[in-house]
């Protein structure tokens, strides 16, 4: 008859294996935990940091420039799901796979020409408040592609102008 081999650990008098105490239940949780943010942190476009704004350009670029306004980085972030859900309601291709709960049938055609109205007046806006960054600011926000180290003042002024359109930002209000 082949017995089973006996488990590794510490025992009871009784013969029973020892239950972990609190203090090794905390220590091994801090473990595991460590050994996942090394993974994180390895990742490329982290650099080190687990912060969550560093899966995304735009939120690189607010980590760069930590001066800047969070209303600015807001502004951008609705903008962008703006352009996307008019894109998706056109049929344009896309990357990201956005899963919401819907009927299917789309929106109405008039939500999507106020969609495209409301996307004008803020282009609109950006392209007049900073030529030289629209372009630039619209490849952060869209595309998720960094910003340049020349183009940084100008892309701030076109966030700047696409708070100011979306209502994040008072008229006034500077960017820094």
């Amino acid at each position: 008859m082949v017995q089973r081999k006996r488990k590794l650990g510490i025992r009871q008098p009784n013969g029973r294996l020892r239950a972990p105490s609190k203090a090794e239940r905390e220590a091994n949780e801090r473990k595991l935990y460590e050994v996942e943010m090394l993974v994180v942190r390895s990742q490329p476009h982290r650099r080190g940091s687990i912060d969550p704004r560093c899966e995304s350009a735009l939120g690189r670029f607010s980590m760069n420039n930590p001066k800047l306004r969070r209303e600015l980085f807001d502004a951008a972030d609705d903008y962008a799901g703006l352009k996307r859900r008019w894109r998706a309601a056109k049929g344009a291709p896309s990357t990201l796979r956005l899963v919401s709960p819907g009927t299917g049938e789309g929106p109405s055609d008039a939500t999507v020409r106020a969609w495209e109205r409301q996307i004008a007046e803020i282009e609109q806006a950006a392209a007049k408040e900073s030529p030289f960054g629209f372009a630039p600011m619209l490849g952060l926000i869209l595309d998720d592609r960094d910003v340049l180290p020349g183009q940084t003042i100008a892309v701030i002024y076109a966030l700047d102008a696409v708070a100011v359109a979306t209502g994040w930002l008072g008229a006034k209000a500077r960017p820094y």
